[in-house]
């Protein structure tokens, strides 16, 4: 799995290469980390740090960019396609 460093500390680079609407290797060996892993917003929502209705109105919104980032750059489905299709996109509609 692809890792990058960030503040002095090893993370999975996100999205997850093997999720793609849930996790697609709960069959396969994968690092503990996976069943434990929360993400930012959840540690804020789980801290009391943002109630519920804003943590899911940000999901929300996500999920909608998510989507119109996906219409404008249709061959980024994957994650290791990601950067090259975003560069690719860049060159085509620079102005």
């Amino acid at each position: 799995m692809a890792a990058e460093m960030i503040d002095d500390e090893y993370w999975f680079k996100l999205p997850c290469e093997y999720f793609d609407k849930y996790c697609t290797v709960y069959k396969e060996k994968r690092p503990n980390i996976c069943g434990d892993f929360k993400c930012r917003l959840l540690k804020k929502f789980s801290k009391g740090k943002m109630d519920f209705t804003e943590l899911k109105n940000l999901i929300q919104q996500i999920k909608s960019q998510k989507r119109r980032f996906y219409k404008l750059i249709p061959n980024a489905k994957t994650h290791q396609q990601l950067q090259e299709a975003y560069l690719s996109f860049l060159k085509t509609n620079q102005n």
